[in-house]
This record gives C-alpha cells, structure tokens and sequence, in this order.
C-alpha cells in the first residue's frame, strides 16, 4: 500500500516557496516513509557581480539494529543567480531528502538489495 500527500506554501511578500511531498510505503517486509522538501527564498542581489559558491551537502545515516529502523537525510543549500524584468536576483535554496525504513522482520534487517528502494 503506498500514499502520498503533496503540500505547497508560498508567500509572495517574504519572497518565500515551499514544496513538500511525503509518501508511505508498506509490504510484507518493511515499511517506508520517504519525504521531500524544497525551499526557496527570492531577494534582490546586493551587487552586479557576486561571488558564485559551490553549494553544501550533508549527509547523514543512522542505524538501529535492535529497534530495527534505518534513517538517512540528505541536504543541500546554496544560492543562484537569475534576471527578473532585468533585476539581477539571488535565490537561496534547501533541498531535504529524509528517508525513514521499519523493517518488520528484524533477522532480515537491511538485506543486500531492498525491494521497496528499487
């Protein structure tokens, strides 16, 4: 049985969208709970010329073997650079990725190649 659930926000004013999409997977082996976010905040840029970065990632995984439960997050913020009515504007941006698996059968827990990921 799989269900998802799909939210939008934005607020024109701050200059602000955000996107979220949850999902639930269920088999006879696991259950999956997947959710993905983006947030994205719209300034004007303080000068014609900025310095461009290289986003930041980070990554994190956790374990619980009696429980059971495997967690992983996934993130990513950084700023681009766009024209708008020939405004240069800088977007900042926050992209999550957190996936959440209760394995039902702890003797089976994390096999080598999972069904409900592929």
């Amino acid at each position: 049985m799989k269900t998802m659930v799909f939210r939008r926000n934005k607020d024109v004013n701050r200059g602000t969208k955000f996107l979220q999409i949850c999902s639930r997977y269920q088999d006879k082996e696991c259950s999956t709970i997947v959710r993905k976010g983006f947030l994205y905040k719209v300034k004007r840029a303080p000068n014609l010329e900025p310095k461009i970065e290289s986003p930041q990632v980070y990554i994190r995984k956790y374990i619980d073997t009696r429980a059971g439960i495997e967690k992983f997050s996934f993130r990513v913020k950084g700023t681009f650079y766009m024209t708008h009515e020939r405004v240069l504007m800088q977007v900042d941006f926050h992209h999550s990725l957190h996936i959440k698996i209760i394995w039902k059968n702890k003797k089976n827990f994390s096999p080598k190649k999972s069904e409900s990921l592929t």
